[in-house]
Formats: structure tokens, sequence, C-alpha cells
């Protein structure tokens, strides 16, 4: 990916496409940390949404809130904090976060910042160096197309539409 400059459409659309491979990294990181545990078949965790297992299970202490798994298919560590309303991975050394709330409709969207999008462009794209002006101002020409919607109107936490 290159630089994310302003008024350049495909740099925009490539953004796009970054928070998209973000969105399900941390879905997959997030459904390694469930089965990990086994966290599906958890009795007291039954009446809550599945995306949302490790937070409860660590406010309910039935899993560490900081901690290093195996993933499953690709025997990795996988490092995992959960903190307040959402989790920090590193995985690959990757440092990837999102929110578990505010719910968003459906509830099995991560709730991403622009410091962990941007964190996360740096991290797998060293040579683009984008600068954070950047990707904010890309970031809010994609809300405006509705492509994410964001949350805040004092600093950008959004989530991903479609």
């Amino acid at each position: 990916m290159e630089c994310i400059t302003n008024g350049e459409n495909s740099e925009k659309e490539d953004l796009l496409v970054q928070i998209k491979k973000l969105h399900n990294t941390c879905l997959k990181l997030n459904s390694e940390l469930i089965c990990f545990f086994g966290l599906q078949n958890e009795f007291e965790l039954k009446k809550y949404n599945e995306f949302e297992l490790p937070i409860i299970a660590s406010k309910q202490k039935i899993i560490l809130s900081k901690g290093v798994i195996k993933c499953r298919c690709e025997d990795k560590p996988l490092a995992y904090h959960i903190h307040g309303t959402g989790i920090t991975f590193v995985y690959d050394e990757l440092k990837i976060s999102f929110e578990y709330f505010p719910k968003t409709q459906p509830e099995r969207k991560p709730i991403l910042g622009l410091s962990g999008l941007f964190d996360f462009i740096c991290s797998a794209y060293p040579k683009s160096q984008p600068t954070y002006d950047n990707i904010k101002n890309a970031l809010e020409d994609l809300f405006q197309k509705e492509d994410i919607t964001r949350l805040h109107d004092d600093y950008f936490v959004f989530y991903l539409n479609n």
C-alpha cells in the first residue's frame, strides 16, 4: 500500500481494503481465543453473543485478562490483553486492537479506532509511511460515502458498514 494522501481515490479504496482486512483479522483472532478456551461451551456464558465471550469471560474471571495462547491452524503464539471494553492482540509481530462496545447492529462488528488502524497500517506496511492526518482525512471521506459508521464526533472511532 502506498502512502495515503488527500484526493487519491485509489488510495482511499486501498484504505477501505485495509480496514476490511483489519476487521476480518480481529474476528479471526477473537474466534481463536474463544475456541482455545472453549468459551462457546461455558454454561455461564450461554446468554451472551459469541463475539463478546472473551471480554465477558475475563470479567467473570473464567479466563485471565492477559496471556499467550497458540493459534490452532498456524501453530503461532497469540498474545492477548483484555482491557476495559476492548482487547489487544499481538500476532506475528502485529499489534491489533479493537473494542467490543458500544454494541453495534449487528453485534459482531469490532469497533476500530484511528490509532489502532494507524498502528496496523504502519506495522503491516512499513514502507508506506502514512501520516495520521492523511488516514484521518481518508476515513472522513469513507464516513461521508457511508462505508464506515463513526461513533463519536470528538475522536475517530468507527465500524465497517458492510
